[in-house]
């Protein structure tokens, strides 16, 4: 059963240098995943396969993507 999506159930993370440039998808789901259930985490990366420094976030709710930003 396909899972039922909301409008206005993303967050944008920005910030994701230094230390945190090195986060994969799994440490940034640990870390949100106690605001709600989450769908997706796009996590681009340049041509050297390095994170771009933010992530898109995409919460089953709104609300989830509300509380968790």
């Amino acid at each position: 059963m396909p899972v039922k999506r909301e409008q206005n159930n993303r967050i944008y993370v920005g910030g994701l240098i230094g230390s945190l440039e090195k986060a994969d998808k799994s440490k940034i789901a640990e870390f949100f995943e106690p605001f709600g259930e989450i769908i997706s985490i796009d996590l681009p990366k340049d041509m050297q396969d390095k994170n771009k420094g933010h992530a898109i976030i995409e919460f089953t709710t709104h609300k989830d993507a509300k509380n968790a930003s």
